[in-house]
């Protein structure tokens, strides 16, 4: 096998080259950020995290450049990335700049997943036509591991889409939450809570804004209970409820404008030590959104 791919400058695989090769480069901030954290707070899950974020990074930056000049090792790149750069599939768009310009909250990374699924369903009938042209023996040898690939891909996105289970609607007690509720049993609460969450089998997540009203003594309370730390400086401000924003919520139901006079309180909640909890309470309405994010104990 020469590993050429012998097919025109024009071709699908050219024309798509271009974008693997742009989201391959998008993924070296990523990949920075990866290293830094895995030197900060070192772990197996910094490590594999970073390890995930590099390889994945040079795999679309060797498919991107492959597919440009008609390479066949440039498919089974992208084939790589495409089904398993991620759990369930890598959900970073292959299209640039999407991820600036679309957003639909928790279920953006589908939209994601199934573009690029698309394009990558473009590639492998591309590949496949390609495939005839050789002789028996490399035709069947291809298309087989097209078949394989194609298979265990569909298998693992479909396994992602199980293992991920996201909610949203409304909640008569913070109790009621999922995952974390048990964690919120005493947090006094008036009016339905509104909620979103994304919670994940593998690896292990919750994911989780909830918004609703309460009172000063109701807050101070639940900040004791999980020695919250009330942040007062302004600065600080400007970090809290990051997830809330990026999913672009409704602000009716989940507010996120907040003066520096209203109450914020952050920290790890008291019995889950690695999920992060995030509070901030209007003091002029007693309305408050509240941000959870990590990893909660096995059952």
């Amino acid at each position: 096998m020469n590993g050429s791919a012998r097919t025109r400058g024009d071709s699908a695989g050219s024309i798509i080259g271009w974008l693997i090769l742009a989201a391959g480069i998008a993924q070296v901030p990523g990949a920075l950020a990866a290293f830094f954290a895995a030197r900060i707070v070192p772990g197996t899950g910094m490590m594999l995290l970073l390890v995930m974020a590099v390889t994945t990074g040079l795999l679309l930056l060797a498919g991107g450049v492959g597919l440009i000049f008609q390479r066949l090792f440039a498919y089974y790149c992208v084939y790589a990335v495409t089904f398993f750069g991620g759990i369930g599939g890598f959900k970073n768009p292959y299209i640039p700049f999407l991820k600036k310009w679309v957003n639909i909250g928790p279920a953006t990374e589908d939209l994601f997943l199934g573009l690029n699924l698309a394009i990558t369903a473009i590639l492998v009938w591309e590949h496949w036509r390609l495939a005839g042209s050789f002789d028996p023996e490399r035709q069947r040898l291809h298309r087989e591991l097209i078949r394989v690939l194609a298979i265990a891909g569909l298998g693992w996105v479909l396994a992602g889409q199980v293992l991920t289970h996201r909610e949203r609607g409304e909640k008569n007690t913070a109790g009621a939450l999922p995952v974390v509720g048990a964690s919120f049993a005493d947090f006094a609460t008036s009016w339905r809570l509104a909620f979103v969450s994304v919670e994940t089998k593998l690896p292990r997540g919750i994911t989780l804004v909830f918004s609703g009203n309460s009172d000063p003594v109701a807050i101070e309370k639940l900040a004791e209970v999980h020695h919250l730390t009330k942040m007062e400086e302004p600065r600080a401000h400007k970090k809290f409820l990051l997830l809330a924003k990026a999913w672009k919520l409704d602000e009716r139901a989940f507010p996120t404008a907040f003066s520096d006079e209203d109450l914020y309180y952050a920290g790890r909640l008291k019995e889950m030590p690695k999920v992060t909890f995030q509070i901030v309470y209007r003091q002029s309405d007693g309305r408050f959104t509240a941000q959870v994010f990590g990893t909660p104990p096995k059952h």
